[in-house]
């Protein structure tokens, strides 16, 4: 829900990705923050896309 009101504010972004994590304050602890967070989710995502991370159900 909180990532959906992030999309939806910000686009489907990595900057709100990242902003689910570390939170919106503009300074630059939270700013590297969201970076760090929103590159660590990317590579995930790339590594499942590629098929080096499995996909394994939730649930």
């Amino acid at each position: 829900m909180l990532l959906r009101r992030n999309f939806n504010q910000y686009g489907t972004t990595w900057l709100a990705v990242g902003m689910y994590n570390a939170g919106m304050k503009n300074i630059p602890l939270t700013i590297k923050n969201r970076y760090n967070y929103a590159m660590l989710i990317d590579g995930h995502y790339k590594g499942i896309k590629t098929g080096k991370i499995p996909r394994v159900p939730v649930g």
